[in-house]
């Protein structure tokens, strides 16, 4: 995945997605740094196994009410062709603190971003 993959989507097409995925709250620095390491953790824990990028879709979530300077959220989709080895990914989620799967995150951080 280079940089320029990394796309921009609101929190309302963020709701319309319906792979499985994380987005990670508070996502600072270069967005590309985030998806490189966590492909790279992910395999290195046997949690994602095959031989395709761990994430086919990565994109910024724009509009929350902390406003331009307020915290980035970055979406993971993980890639369907790769086996994912999901009850050890939600421990590793867990142990990691500020992810969310990606489908409660818009339930939980609704009003973040639809105030």
């Amino acid at each position: 995945m280079k940089t320029t993959d990394i796309k921009t989507i609101t929190f309302s097409e963020l709701c319309e997605l319906k792979e499985l995925g994380i987005v990670i709250l508070g996502a600072g620095g270069e967005l590309i740094e985030w998806v490189q390491g966590f492909d790279k953790i992910l395999k290195e824990e046997e949690i994602v196994k095959g031989r395709y990028n761990t994430f086919n879709f990565a994109a910024r979530i724009t509009g929350n009410c902390l406003g331009k300077g307020g915290r980035t959220d970055l979406v993971l989709l993980f890639n369907p062709k790769n086996k994912i080895n999901v009850g050890k990914l939600a421990i590793w989620r867990i142990k990691m603190g500020d992810i969310s799967w990606a489908e409660d995150f818009v339930v939980n951080y609704r009003k973040d971003y639809l105030s």
